[in-house]
């Protein structure tokens, strides 16, 4: 069987999507500080009911501001962490084809297995090729799926408590109705045979038996993330932001019942 070696993503792409997250929280952020500005206005200033009505409103949108620019700050991190991950995996990916390259066949996205037929010098030496290029993509595919699951969990992490809908480059944001009219936003499906009650599902537990089994194989020198993970098993929402461009439109209402978080 084939070695993939094939690593999706775009580091660039990512870079790019973070620094305009970067940009964003800081035109909200300094709207924000305007905001919180107006909203210490002297009652001599700005009186009555309106004046009290103006300053508790502008004090609320200069927290949901705040609130907003901190996530696409933390977003922003970690789509920087994902760029520096996915280079490294395509290091290590381009160390394995140059192993294999003088003894394998290597294709544009796989390295083939070695062919028996030939003499035994050269099998011998192809074999060897192919133990080295195999050790390599291994440590290559562990860094891959720790990465992915950092970026499913600061996904997760920056989402809770919003209306989080993904970002259509040609539509626009796929924004739900509004509770006071329209036709109402479709319900997730749930499963056959669930109750409803757990929110955990399959998969749900994916990286907590990362570090199992044997000792992880020494990766090579320099690389970020040399610790042996199983391979991610991604549900919902994650499994989404992983095959798509990581650019989202979030909702600026504070939740019900809630504080800036």
């Amino acid at each position: 069987m084939s070695l993939d070696t094939v690593v999706r993503g775009d580091p660039d792409g990512c870079r790019a999507a973070a620094h305009r997250l970067t940009t964003i929280a800081a035109a909200v952020q300094s709207a924000g500080d305007d905001l919180a500005r107006a909203a210490g206005t002297a009652e001599d200033d700005f009186g009555g009911l309106a004046g009290d009505a103006f300053r508790a409103r502008a004090r609320a949108v200069a927290d949901t501001a705040d609130d907003t620019a901190q996530r696409c700050r933390r977003v922003a991190r970690g789509l920087s962490e994902l760029a520096l991950d996915l280079e490294d995996v395509r290091r290590v990916m381009g160390r394995a084809r140059a192993a294999a390259d003088p003894w394998l066949v290597v294709s544009e996205g796989a390295i083939e297995p070695p062919d028996t037929r030939t003499e035994a010098t050269f099998e011998e030496a192809a074999h060897a090729a192919w133990q080295v290029a195999s050790q390599l993509v291994a440590t290559a595919r562990e860094v891959e799926s720790r990465a992915q699951l950092d970026w499913c969990g600061c996904v997760r992490q920056v989402a809770e408590g919003l209306p989080l809908v993904p970002y259509d480059p040609h539509r626009g944001p796929h924004l739900p109705a509004s509770p006071g009219g329209g036709s109402p936003a479709p319900e997730e499906p749930v499963p056959s045979g669930s109750s409803g009650a757990g929110a955990g599902g399959p998969g749900a537990g994916s990286g907590a038996g990362s570090g199992g089994g044997g000792s992880p194989s020494a990766g090579p020198e320099g690389l970020r993330r040399p610790a042996t993970v199983e391979p991610p098993r991604l549900p919902g929402l994650a499994e989404w932001a992983v095959g798509h461009d990581p650019v989202w439109a979030f909702g600026c209402d504070r939740p019900r019942g809630g504080g800036s978080r």
